[in-house]
């Protein structure tokens, strides 16, 4: 299964949480960091990851939105 470079940090991201559910400002905030024109990114950024990667079955989420690595 071929994952996107974005996709990838996040799934690696998660891996490394402890089996935790972490919010998607969170994941947007440590694994998107500041893009090119010097904005941070959040959640808009990390949910359709994180969604997309619910859909590869890679990730897990829970009713509050959050995401954990399988």
């Amino acid at each position: 299964m071929r994952l996107t470079e974005n996709q990838d940090k996040v799934l690696e991201f998660l891996k490394h949480q402890k089996n935790e559910f972490i919010s998607p400002t969170d994941i947007g905030y440590y694994v998107g960091r500041m893009n090119s024109a010097g904005i941070w990114r959040d959640s808009s950024w990390a949910s359709p990851i994180c969604k997309s990667l619910v859909k590869k079955g890679l990730v897990e989420r829970n009713d509050k939105g959050y995401y954990k690595a399988i």
